[in-house]
């Protein structure tokens, strides 16, 4: 049987969860912010997602085998302007290198395209393995001037369009 990755809306049962996934080295060395955050404002971050933003959405991706499920990442969509909606993505450590990540970009990307929305990804220009990853499901350097790649604070911008 193969992988399967199902999205779940996030609950704050899963914020100590996506906490450490977010702390851990690697995913730091990875995310456009690469500072600890505290505990204290993990949480109210977590919160404000949860209960008052109605243009961010958190996702928890679950394996499914048989029937038994595992939190194996999560992922964010951010709605910008009217057209445009941002996905980012964690793995968590010990599920990294299973095509996870990809199963995940893919189902946040498909999301925004049911909206009518352009994908866009921010990806720090030495991740090679997010550069990879969303260039593996169609996310492309946006060189468009409504949204623009140009290397600034050391990220591009990748887009992938319904």
């Amino acid at each position: 049987m193969g992988l399967m990755v199902v999205l779940q809306r996030a609950t704050f049962e899963d914020c100590k969860l996506v906490y450490n996934w977010r702390n851990e080295l690697a995913s730091r060395k990875g995310s456009l912010s690469s500072s600890p955050i505290s505990w204290e404002d993990h949480q109210e971050w977590f919160n404000k997602r949860l209960h008052l933003s109605h243009n961010e959405t958190i996702w928890m991706a679950l394996s499914v085998c048989e029937l038994e499920t595992e939190p194996v990442g999560y992922g964010r969509i951010l709605l910008e302007d009217n057209d445009v909606g941002v996905v980012s993505v964690t793995v968590g450590p010990s599920f990294r290198g299973h095509g996870i990540g990809k199963a995940i970009v893919t189902l946040l990307r498909d999301k925004i395209w049911a909206m009518d929305r352009v994908a866009i990804a921010r990806v720090k220009t030495d991740n090679d393995v997010s550069l990879g990853l969303f260039g593996s499901v169609g996310f492309v350097l946006d060189n468009s001037s409504f949204i623009g790649s140009i290397r600034r604070n050391g990220y591009v911008v990748l887009k992938a369009s319904p």
